[in-house]
């Protein structure tokens, strides 16, 4: 008796309201989406020879995953004053201004900067109203909202990962940031 009863009550469990189904379903397939994009990211990863080869693999998919117009990854030096950009992509093209993008970490007020010496993912709703960002560098690649997740290996900064919005503002949600922590750290 006792072990039906578990049956039921983990079948009732699962049951999911009539008008909520929807919402349920659309959660489902968000979740499908998020794992077989790191899935594949995962298996490029280690096909990648080269650092912009491996940052190709990254963002194209990131970048479709959470809607951004920008994607790109800058390079911090192992000082921490400065960063370089490595490879970008807008509106899913090559970016190729983004390699001559420099930044000084330590007199430049910016996002990149934040996550550096944060160690930790830095989201900005508005960019054209925040002094966290570099204004130039939101100017170029036409951001509206952005986040930036530091890329850590052996509890260094080797780089961040920068998504912006370029047709709307928005909030990357703190599940979203998760999941790009963990493609950068993997990255």
């Amino acid at each position: 008796a006792l072990v039906v009863l578990a049956r039921v009550r983990d079948r009732t469990s699962l049951a999911v309201p009539v008008g909520r189904s929807r919402a349920a379903e659309q959660q489902v397939t968000l979740r499908d989406r998020e794992l077989n994009t790191l899935a594949a990211i995962s298996q490029a990863l280690g096909d990648a020879g080269t650092a912009r080869e491996a940052a190709q693999v990254v963002l194209t998919p990131l970048a479709e995953l959470v809607g951004a117009g920008f994607a790109g990854i800058a390079l911090v030096d192992e000082r921490r004053e400065s960063a370089t950009g490595l490879y970008a992509e807008l509106d899913g093209v090559r970016a190729p201004f983004w390699e001559s993008v420099h930044v000084d970490l330590l007199h430049e007020p910016s996002g990149i900067a934040s996550a550096a010496f944060d160690m930790a993912p830095v989201a900005v709703y508005d960019v054209a109203g925040s002094a966290l960002v570099s204004a130039r560098l939101a100017t170029m690649v036409g951001a509206q909202s952005a986040a930036f997740v530091p890329m850590v290996a052996e509890g260094v900064v080797t780089g961040v990962l920068v998504l912006a919005s370029t047709g709307a503002k928005r909030a990357f949600a703190a599940d979203e940031l998760a999941l790009l922590q963990g493609v950068a750290s993997d990255a």
